[in-house]
C-alpha cells in the first residue's frame, strides 16, 4: 500500500510541519478567541445590573425610579423582590464572568440559561399585563445579549471550580447582604407604621369617648364632615348602633383594600360589637374625574356599579354578596363572566344588566367619589373607626384587631354614625405631611437659598419655572416668607424636557431646558441675589422665554447680555443641570412641584383649589 505521507527520519528528507522543540510552550487557541468576548458579556451585565440596581434604590428608598410614577409598571416592579434577587444575579454573574476571562464551564451556562427563561417568563407576563416597565426591559435586554455572548464563548470541558466557588459566592454574598437591607428597611417602615397605628388609635379612643359625652375633643377642633344620616354607607353589616363604626372607603381592585376586607370579615366573625359599611372610590377614570390620566384600575367602576346594582335589586344581603364575589375576583369580570355568575348570586342577567349600566349606579359611585375626595382620600383603602382615619395598616396583618380591641378595651357605648365626624382634606393633608419619614436633601451646589440658615422652616421645591402652577405656588411661599421671619426657601429646577432632563420621559418643543440654564447661569455670574432676580423674572415673564426677551431684560437683572447667553450654553452649565435633575430624580413624587418641608414630602400643596400650605408651614414651626 502506498501513502504520500513522508516518515522518513533521514538527514533531508522532507516533513509536512517542522519538528517540535522538547519545551515549546503551546497556544491556547480558546484563552485568545474568548477575550474579544470578555468585555461585551462585561457591558450587557453591568446594562442588566444597572437596571435592577435602580429597581432595588426605589424598593428600598420607597421612592419612584426616574420616569416611573407611583402605581405604574416599574414601581410596581421594584415593589417585588425580584428587583433585589436581580442584582444578587447579576453581580455574580458578571463576578463569574469576569474571573473566567470569558471562558466559562457548562455549568455556567446552564445558569446563564435558566436566567433566560425567567427572563422570558418575566416578558411574557407583561405582554399578556400589558406593564410595560422600562427598567425591566432594559434588565431582560441585557440578559438575552449576555446569553447570546455565552453561547458565542469558549467552554471548558472539565468544572472550572474556582468559576463555580466565586459565582456562587458572590450570589451568596448579594443575596445576603440585600437580604439584611430588606430586613433593616421592613424594620424601619413597621416601626413607622407602628407609631402611626399607635397615635391614631389613641386618636379614635379620645374621639369616641369625647363624643359620648358630647364634648369637643380638647385644643383645636378642625372642620368636620358631617353628612346627612351620619358617616356611613349605605348598607350594613352589624347593628346600626354599634360602639365600634368601620368604613372602609375601598376600589375592588386594589390589594390592599382584599386584605383588610379579610380582616373585617375576621373581627366581625369574632365580635358582635361592630358595626361595617363600605363606599366606593374607583382608581379608573371612567368614573373618577379626579385621577387625571393614571387608569391604573380598568374594571373598578363597573365592579363599583355591579355592588351598587345589587344593592338596588335586592338590599343590604344582595349588596354584600356581590360586595364579597367582587372581592375574591381581584374586582375584574368580562361580561360573559359577570352574566354566567349572576344567577348563583341571585339575580337575574336580564334585570341585572340594565340596572348596572343605568345612570343611577353611576351616581351612587361618583357620590362616594366625591364624598372620598373632601375628606382628603388619595390612596385605597381608606379606614375610619368611629369617625377617625386609622393609618399604619399597611402590610399589617394585626393592625386593624389591635386598633379595634384596644378601643374596645376602653368600654364605648353604643353610637349612631351622627356621632362620627371624620377630618376634612386640610386636616387630613397636614396629618399625612406630618407622618412623613424626615429625608435627607441633596446638597449639590450650587444653590441660592432665600432667608436664614437658621430658619426653623425650610421648604425645598423642585419644579419647571415654565408651568403656570410654578408661579403660583412661588407666589404663595414669597407671601408666607413676607409675614414670616423663619421660613428658608431653596428652589432648585427641574425641567421637563428629555433634552437636558434624562429623568423625564417627556420630549417636547419648550423653552424648559432654556428657562432652567438662565437661572442656573445668572446665580454663576451674579451670586445669590442676580440668581432670584433672573427666578423671579422667568415666573413673570413664562410667555416671554427667548434670548430676545432676555438681552432686553439683562440690564436690569444687572447682568450683561452677551455673558449670560453665552454662560447659559455652556458646558458647565449643562454639566449643574444634569447634576440637579439626578439629584431631583430620587426626591421626585408624583410629578412637579414637589414640595418638602422640614424635609418631610407634601402630598399636596393645594386640594382642589384651596391652598393648604400655609397650614402645614404653621404646623412645622409649632413643632
Amino acid at each position: 500500500m502506498t501513502s504520500n505521507r513522508n516518515t522518513s527520519n533521514k538527514p533531508g528528507s522532507q516533513s509536512s510541519s517542522p519538528p517540535r522543540q522538547p519545551n515549546a510552550q503551546v497556544a491556547a487557541p480558546t484563552e485568545t478567541s474568548a477575550l474579544p468576548l470578555l468585555p461585551v458579556g462585561a457591558v450587557f451585565l453591568l446594562v442588566s445590573l444597572g437596571a435592577a440596581g435602580i429597581l432595588a434604590w426605589s424598593h428600598f428608598s420607597g421612592l419612584s425610579a426616574p420616569g416611573c410614577g407611583v402605581g405604574s409598571a416599574c414601581d410596581k416592579a421594584a415593589r417585588s423582590l425580584w428587583s433585589l434577587s436581580g442584582v444578587a444575579y447579576f453581580a455574580a454573574l458578571l463576578a463569574g464572568w469576569l474571573v473566567g476571562r470569558g471562558r466559562v464551564d457548562a455549568n455556567f451556562k446552564w445558569i446563564v440559561r435558566g436566567g433566560v427563561l425567567i427572563s422570558l417568563f418575566l416578558v411574557g407576563s407583561m405582554l399578556a399585563t400589558s406593564l410595560w416597565c422600562q427598567y425591566c426591559l432594559a434588565v431582560h435586554a441585557g440578559n438575552l445579549a449576555f446569553w447570546l455572548v455565552v453561547e458565542k464563548s469558549p467552554t471548558i470541558a472539565a468544572t472550572n471550580r474556582r468559576l463555580v466557588a466565586i459565582t456562587v459566592s458572590a450570589f451568596a454574598l448579594g443575596a445576603a447582604a440585600l437580604g439584611l437591607a430588606e430586613t433593616l428597611t421592613r424594620q424601619s417602615v413597621s416601626e413607622q407604621r407602628a407609631v402611626e397605628l399607635a397615635q391614631t388609635t389613641q386618636q379614635i379612643i379620645e374621639k369616641t369617648s369625647a363624643a359620648a359625652a358630647n364634648n369637643a375633643v380638647a385644643g383645636d377642633a378642625p372642620a368636620a364632615y358631617s353628612p346627612e344620616g351620619g358617616f356611613t354607607g349605605r348598607y350594613l353589616l352589624g347593628p346600626p348602633n354599634a360602639p365600634i363604626r368601620l368604613v372602609i372607603i375601598s376600589d375592588y381592585q386594589c390589594k390592599d383594600c382584599f386584605d383588610i376586607e379579610q380582616q373585617m370579615h375576621a373581627l366581625l366573625a369574632r365580635r358582635d360589637d361592630i358595626s361595617l359599611s363600605a363606599k366606593h372610590y374607583p382608581f379608573c377614570t371612567d368614573c373618577n374625574k379626579y385621577l387625571g390620566q393614571a387608569n391604573m384600575h380598568k374594571n373598578a367602576c363597573w365592579a363599583a356599579r355591579a355592588a351598587e346594582a345589587a344593592g338596588i335589586l335586592a338590599g343590604n344581603e344582595g349588596f354584600w354578596k356581590m360586595h364579597r364575589w367582587l372581592f375574591y375576583r381581584g374586582g375584574s369580570f368580562t361580561d360573559a363572566e359577570l352574566t354566567a355568575a349572576l344567577p348563583a348570586l341571585g339575580f337575574d342577567p336580564a334585570t341585572f344588566l340594565p340596572t348596572m349600566q343605568s345612570q343611577r349606579t353611576l351616581d351612587l359611585v361618583q357620590a362616594d367619589i366625591e364624598e372620598a375626595t373632601a375628606l382628603g382620600l388619595h390612596f385605597t383603602p381608606m379606614i375610619f373607626i368611629n369617625g377617625v382615619e386609622l393609618r399604619g395598616f399597611i402590610n399589617n396583618p394585626t393592625a386593624l384587631s389591635r386598633a379595634v380591641d384596644a378601643l374596645a378595651a376602653t368600654n364605648p357605648q353604643p353610637g349612631s354614625p351622627d356621632q362620627d365626624q371624620p377630618a376634612l382634606a386640610v386636616e387630613k393633608t397636614i396629618g399625612d405631611w406630618r407622618f412623613q419619614p424626615v429625608l435627607s436633601m441633596p446638597d449639590h451646589p450650587p444653590t441660592w437659598p432665600l432667608g436664614p440658615d437658621d430658619a426653623k422652616v425650610k421648604v425645598v421645591v423642585w419644579t419647571d419655572v415654565q408651568f403656570a402652577m410654578s408661579a403660583e405656588l412661588d407666589q404663595v411661599i414669597r407671601q408666607q416668607m413676607a409675614s414670616h421671619g423663619d421660613i428658608q426657601y431653596t428652589f432648585r429646577t427641574y425641567p421637563m424636557d428629555n433634552a437636558c432632563n434624562p429623568y423625564t420621559k417627556v420630549a417636547r418643543v419648550s423653552p424648559a431646558c432654556w428657562a432652567a440654564a438662565a437661572g442656573e447661569a445668572a446665580g454663576l455670574l451674579g451670586g445669590g441675589e442676580a440668581y432670584w432676580k433672573m427666578h423671579d423674572w422667568l415666573l413673570s415673564h413664562q410667555k416671554e422665554l427667548n434670548d430676545a426677551a432676555l438681552r432686553a431684560a439683562a440690564p436690569e437683572l444687572g447682568l450683561d447680555a452677551d455673558a449670560l447667553i453665552e454662560m447659559m450654553n455652556s458646558d458647565q452649565v449643562k454639566g449643574i443641570l444634569m447634576q440637579q435633575c439626578e439629584s431631583a430624580s430620587s426626591r421626585i413624587r408624583k410629578g412637579i412641584p414637589t414640595v418638602y418641608v422640614n424635609g418631610k414630602w407634601v402630598a399636596r400643596w393645594k386640594i382642589e383649589g384651596k391652598v393648604v400650605l400655609p397650614d402645614i408651614l404653621d404646623q412645622a414651626r409649632r413643632h
